[in-house]
């Protein structure tokens, strides 16, 4: 897969990929990661299968819901994760391919004869927090449903980040629930054709 970098968000590699830096090409280059190493800015968001990156996409969700939020490791693996399509950030650092991002992507056929998909499990980890990744993922995830002509996607989003997903066109569908003891509120957004 060619890594490009460019300033805006934009297609590359088939309609699979993309790269998507958070600030100004300039500003990001001058940021420096945890260790004071300059890190590259090409951040690449790819639709994938649960078996081409098992192992990245496996230890994202270990490192941020059960070592980080104590999720219990029955209710993190679910068994959807073969049937599902993925959502994989990537980022090249020191000249590497470092998996820093992940959401989970599952069709439902429900009673109200809309073709729905539900996105969860997503996660980006601490250290690369706040660059614009989860927006990414979101993004990325959303233009999946699209392809795949779903009309209404719901998620369970962590009452302390409502507002990331209300700045994506999520309304709050549902009272407030605990999922893993974390405060959760159902969130759904409608697409159009």
């Amino acid at each position: 897969m060619p890594w490009i970098r460019q300033k805006i968000f934009s297609i590359v590699s088939g309609g699979q990929a993309f790269v998507f830096p958070p600030v100004s090409y300039s500003e990001f280059m001058q940021k420096t990661n945890t260790q004071g190493t300059k890190i590259n800015s090409d951040y690449c968001f790819q639709v994938t299968d649960w078996s081409s990156h098992y192992a990245s996409l496996k230890s994202i969700r270990e490192q941020v819901f059960i070592l980080e939020q104590n999720v219990p490791v029955e209710l993190e693996w679910d068994g959807q994760d073969d049937n599902a399509c993925h959502i994989i950030a990537e980022v090249i650092v020191q000249g590497k391919k470092l998996a820093i991002g992940t959401a989970q992507i599952t069709l439902n056929n429900t009673n109200d004869h809309i073709s729905t998909a539900h996105i969860g499990r997503m996660a980006v980890l601490a250290v690369w927090r706040g660059q614009g990744i989860g927006s990414g993922i979101l993004r990325t995830a959303v233009e999946q449903c699209h392809k795949l002509k779903i009309k209404k996607i719901v998620l369970n989003a962590q009452v302390d980040v409502i507002p990331f997903y209300q700045k994506a066109g999520f309304e709050i569908s549902s009272d407030e629930f605990l999922d893993a003891d974390i405060p959760h509120k159902q969130m759904t957004r409608l697409l159009e054709d």
